[in-house]
């Protein structure tokens, strides 16, 4: 019998609204310490699967990070999972969901000339 252990990963965004063009940043750790291990950014698809769209590695103190552009409006679903070795298995954050508007503010526009 096998038996394996979960890293575990926490998950925060900067912001839960975005508009066209505008980005979030997701940051969060991961335990036990993975310094320089691979880590990835993924967000659901209408397949209803998590498909990976950044890769990044944990820096020192076991954090990472990792900043997304948005495009077309809707809801996205993001979450970060750190693949298995050896000796843990694969382990994967909550969910963030994210709400990306299609418009950017009418402030945010220059002023035209």
């Amino acid at each position: 019998m096998f038996e394996g252990v979960g890293d575990v990963v926490s998950v925060a965004a900067n912001s839960t609204t975005a508009t066209a063009g505008g980005t979030v940043s997701f940051s969060g750790t991961v335990t036990p310490d993975k310094v320089g291990h691979v880590v990835y950014l993924e967000r659901l698809d209408t397949d209803a699967r998590f498909h990976i769209v950044m890769t990044g590695v944990v820096a020192t103190g076991s954090m990472y990070s990792f900043t997304w552009t948005f495009g077309d409006a809707g809801t996205k679903v993001f979450r970060v999972l750190v693949p298995g070795e050896d000796a843990n298995v694969s382990g994967a954050s909550p969910t963030v969901t994210v709400v990306m508007s299609g418009v950017a503010p009418v402030a945010s526009l220059p002023a035209a000339s």
